[in-house]
């Protein structure tokens, strides 16, 4: 009986311990593999209120969940940084739409209709450019910034292990193949060998070289024409209104045929750079950017989404009322966390301001 008692002593501890870290790494896997779905999907109004919701939602947590995970997890192993993160973005967003739904092909893709207009060489690139930007920021970038605003002290850890990850790519592989054999019924479309090839190519050129690149830190660049970073405020303002003209330029001009489409592809890559310059500049302040400049720029750009989310909605009172609730529910959030995250930042600004205190 005593050794029982000696033995289950030693026991629990560790079982507790164990189960305890266990959902440490499991319940922020869980928050992305819903954000990742949500962002990229259902914000933006994609997904109609009908009695699929909920089978689209569960195979696009397979995709953009498991997909927005993998990236996370390979990013956090090899130290890679952002740049990390957007590379990859971009590789998953060449599989999603140039290998599965076959969008950047397609000129009759449903509910886009781009015909002739911006293709060339059998690329529509006007929709590409929007399509991998939307993947790139608000399906994989934004959901794992949130994800580690929300569980800080585990944004530098990996969440996964060998197990996990391969278990996560084996269901973005299963379900990348479901919504391929999805679209290629629903649509009766495929795209060319070639431009396939072309595609799977790219992808692998894309992964090799974000796996062999050595990421030079943000904190690292020399600070030059940027003096300080710009309250949370302005951030979370120009991070509208980028949103906004990125939004904008897809919403607008494809229906606008008459204006060259050289001009919303100009737009796009200029948006892109302007944006890629300044967030390194930002970065490079590392003693001044904060997690509430994170939170600005993030809001900023779900509220484009919550935004355009509308225009997507249109045409059907229901997918407009679900849509107005989803704001209602997003934006209180929003609000919350924000409000969390600065009692937060005042209680460590306090624990600071504490441990700096000498007794004589």
């Amino acid at each position: 009986m005593m050794i029982f008692f000696v033995f289950e002593g030693y026991l629990l501890p560790i079982k507790i311990e164990r189960r305890d870290t266990y959902m440490r790494r499991l319940v922020p896997v869980f928050i992305l593999l819903l954000l990742a779905p949500a962002l990229g999907e259902l914000l933006l109004g994609d997904i109609p209120f009908s009695f699929q919701l909920i089978p689209i939602f569960l195979l696009d947590m397979a995709l953009y969940g498991a997909g927005a995970i993998l990236i996370r997890e390979t990013v956090r192993r090899r130290d890679l940084g952002w740049t990390g993160i957007l590379l990859l973005g971009t590789a998953y967003g060449l599989a999603e739409e140039g290998l599965a739904t076959q969008s950047l092909f397609n000129p009759h893709f449903p509910g886009v209709e781009l015909g002739t207009y911006g293709s060339l060489f059998g690329v529509n690139w006007v929709w590409s450019l929007y399509v991998l930007g939307l993947h790139i920021i608000w399906s994989i970038s934004i959901p794992i910034l949130l994800t580690e605003l929300l569980f800080f002290n585990q944004r530098k850890d990996t969440w996964l292990r060998l197990p996990g990850m391969c278990i996560t790519g084996f269901i973005y592989i299963f379900s990348l193949v479901i919504v391929a054999i999805m679209y290629v019924n629903l649509t009766n479309f495929s795209a060319s060998l070639m431009l396939i090839c072309c595609t799977l190519l790219l992808i692998i050129g894309i992964i090799l070289l974000t796996l062999r690149l050595h990421v030079l830190p943000a904190d690292t660049l020399l600070n030059r024409n940027i003096r300080g970073v710009p309250s949370k405020w302005t951030i979370g303002i120009i991070s509208f209104f980028a949103g906004a003209i990125f939004f904008g330029v897809h919403e607008i001009f494809p229906s606008v045929f008459m204006i060259p489409a050289s001009v919303p592809v100009l737009i796009d890559l200029v948006l892109f750079v302007v944006v890629i310059l300044l967030s390194r500049c930002w970065l490079s302040q590392h003693n001044q950017w904060k997690d509430s400049h994170s939170l600005a720029f993030v809001s900023g750009s779900i509220l484009n989404t919550l935004l355009f989310g509308f225009f997507v909605a249109a045409g059907n009172t229901m997918n407009v009322i679900f849509h107005a609730i989803l704001c209602v529910i997003t934006i209180g959030l929003l609000v919350i966390f924000n409000w969390k995250l600065h009692k937060r930042n005042i209680y460590y600004k306090n624990v600071e301001m504490e441990s700096n205190i000498t007794i004589d």
